[in-house]
């Protein structure tokens, strides 16, 4: 099962951040944005009109947190930086990746601040019909700056200061 992530705005969330993440990237890895069509449940959980899918290096938004870490109680990035030399090398390259597609996402968050708030909100693949179960403001930052900063049915709001 996969966790799905989604992005909601006023307007259109822009489709490319950095560079293009619908292109596949040999060292970045693969990025999606697609718009979500009409009618899909999941745009119940968005007060915008706009409603985006992005999915990280592994397709899904999976790859927007790094679970095994998350699951020793390390909350913050930096906490783990300090770390990498010590991790095996298919440990440090998973998480570099997962750590560019927390740039990415804050990258294209970023960008959709231009056109006003925006609402981040993730559930695992076929629970996209179950309410949230809460909400929470943040700013752009906390995506790449958090080791897991999707949480199950958990809305972000993130506004321009």
């Amino acid at each position: 099962m996969c966790l799905m992530v989604w992005l909601g705005s006023a307007q259109p969330i822009p489709t490319h951040s950095l560079a293009n993440p619908q292109e596949p990237d040999p060292v970045h890895g693969y990025h999606r944005v697609e718009p979500v069509p009409e009618g899909a449940a999941v745009r119940a959980r968005f007060s915008f009109p706009h409603v985006a899918y992005v999915g990280s290096h592994e397709g899904c938004g999976c790859g927007f947190n790094s679970g095994e870490f998350e699951w020793q109680g390390f909350e913050l990035v930096d906490e783990i930086m300090p770390l990498l030399g010590a991790l095996t090398q298919e440990e440090r390259s998973e998480f570099e990746a997962e750590q560019r597609g927390r740039e990415r996402l804050r990258a294209i968050v970023t960008a959709a601040l231009a056109d006003g708030p925006v609402e981040v909100f993730g559930c695992w693949a076929g629970d996209e019909v179950d309410p949230a179960i809460g909400e929470e403001e943040v700013e752009a930052s906390y995506f790449a700056t958090r080791v897991a900063p999707i949480a199950e049915r958990v809305r972000r709001v993130v506004r321009t200061r």
